[in-house]
């Protein structure tokens, strides 16, 4: 269905999420293969974040080490993991963009995409500009 959309120029971007309280390095590292397999134009990678106010907060309360609001960012892990510290997570976070925005199959893709969008620009002021017979007129 990704391919069908961009087949239509639309550009799909996908979001993942790490630090799910079941997750593990190597489930980090099948999502960043997920990501890549994928291959849309633009991928969001984010951490999971149980933000106050709402059912994952009151679920992972006890767990929460962030005193402040502006901890919740998705950034960074706001509680006690039982098997990811803050560390790996920003390490997975940083290997997740890395190894899909510097991928020569993404930057082929991405470069075509903007090419494309241009010429269809392009085509479309060229059919709403007036023509020389219509200037005679």
């Amino acid at each position: 269905r990704i391919r069908m959309l961009e087949s239509f120029g639309i550009g799909v971007t996908c979001m993942y999420i790490f630090g799910f309280p079941t997750d593990t390095r190597e489930t980090c590292r099948r999502t960043i293969n997920y990501a890549k397999k994928l291959n849309t134009a633009m991928a969001q990678f984010s951490v999971f974040t149980p933000y106050p106010g709402t059912p994952a907060f009151s679920e992972y309360e006890l767990l929460v080490t962030a005193d402040r609001y502006e901890d919740f960012t998705q950034w960074q892990l706001v509680f006690r993991h039982g098997v990811l510290s803050p560390s790996d997570i920003r390490g997975m976070l940083g290997l997740a963009f890395n190894a899909y925005y510097l991928r020569p199959v993404w930057a082929r893709k991405y470069l075509r995409s903007r090419i494309d969008s241009r010429r269809s620009a392009n085509r479309r002021v060229h059919r709403l500009a007036p023509t020389s017979r219509q200037e005679a007129a």
